[in-house]
């Protein structure tokens, strides 16, 4: 089916992102965003590229530590991967993005809140950028789409859930309407525009990244 990127922006014009207060030093100092594959390499962690993770985990990056976030609901048992592929190949590949969930400037989709939901004990920090100025920031990189919750697959009615090559596609390559898209992913890094907001949880106002 497929559409144009930019209709998708003037829809969806926002996207969110979630993360540990811990690491917004990080994004402030260097004003972009990186994926899990690109802070292991820089921890020299590349051992775990292609582990799962059951636990959040803590990376030592220029003096400072980062965390990873666990991949618990990334359960082998409900998926169905493309011929070639297989469980190590696909949590590579999934860490060699980074995520966002599609939004307006009020909020974003349900997915997003159930995975708000299931880290809003921990007091996260959930971060807004205008998708225009996101894609704007990063020519070059263009955004990838994808249809439902990558990491976290179901078995629906008996079927699970397909993982492979086409789990992230173009807007032109999408299979559905630009209702159907459940993520927006970069690979490997985004730099954030200045128009990049925050919140904290407990609920506070909209506001720019804080210096340290």
């Amino acid at each position: 089916m497929g559409f144009e990127l930019q209709d998708f922006i003037k829809l969806r014009p926002y996207v969110y992102h979630l993360t540990s207060r811990d690491n917004l030093h990080r994004l402030e100092l260097t004003g972009r965003m990186d994926s899990a594959a690109e802070l292991l390499r820089m921890a020299e962690e590349t051992d775990l590229l292609q582990k799962r993770r059951v636990k959040h985990e803590p990376l030592r990056i220029d003096d400072e530590t980062v965390w990873l976030r666990e991949q618990l609901p990334l359960d082998e048992g409900s998926i169905t991967f493309e011929e070639g592929w297989n469980m190590p190949r696909l949590v590579e590949h999934i860490n060699r993005r980074v995520y966002f969930w599609p939004g307006r400037a009020e909020g974003f989709s349900d997915y997003g809140l159930r995975h708000l939901g299931r880290y809003l004990e921990e007091g996260p920090t959930l971060l807004r950028i205008p998708l225009g100025k996101l894609v704007e920031a990063n020519k070059g990189n263009p955004p990838r789409l994808c249809a439902y919750n990558s990491g976290s697959p179901r078995v629906v009615n008996g079927k699970k859930s397909p993982r492979g090559s086409t789990t992230f596609v173009t807007a032109e390559e999408f299979p559905r309407g630009w209702k159907g898209v459940i993520e927006v992913t970069f690979e490997n890094f985004v730099l954030l525009p200045d128009e990049t907001e925050v919140r904290f949880f407990a609920v506070t106002a909209w506001g720019p990244i804080p210096e340290e």
